[in-house]
């Protein structure tokens, strides 16, 4: 329990006070901040040491290895040099990576290489990968 600085346990809104912690997994998880976006139906991150991309409303599940991507997540995907950003009019989730793909897509100073892939609520799949210049 934290209190504040009179003593008193802290309370979230009108909802009460604030009791313990509720793990989830104790095996998957990410340390990066950018791997992370939600929208209204789920949470969508990248995990740190399998490189897998979860969706998360009720329970994680693995998108890159339910539709066949977990090989390729693994081997293109790193924590560190990915975001995740959700087009909330869409539907769609994009994880977007500098550096990585093994293949020529878009190319900055020669030697970055930046992309997206594009995974579609509306379709439940993965849709395509994008070449994109200027994502950070």
């Amino acid at each position: 329990m934290i209190n504040d600085s009179l003593g008193q346990n802290i309370s979230l809104g009108s909802t009460g006070q604030m009791q313990g912690v509720r793990y989830i997994s104790n095996k998957i998880g990410t340390s990066n901040k950018w791997s992370v976006c939600q929208n209204s139906s789920s949470m969508f991150f990248i995990d740190s040491n399998t490189r897998d991309f979860y969706a998360f409303s009720d329970v994680p599940v693995s998108l890159t290895e339910q539709f066949g991507f977990k090989g390729w997540a693994y081997n293109n995907l790193d924590d560190d040099g990915c975001t995740v950003h959700s087009d909330l009019i869409n539907g769609n989730v994009y994880l977007n990576s500098l550096n990585g793909l093994n293949q020529d897509f878009s190319k900055i100073d020669g030697n970055d290489r930046i992309f997206s892939l594009c995974y579609s609520q509306r379709l439940g799949q993965f849709e395509s990968f994008m070449p994109h210049q200027g994502i950070s």
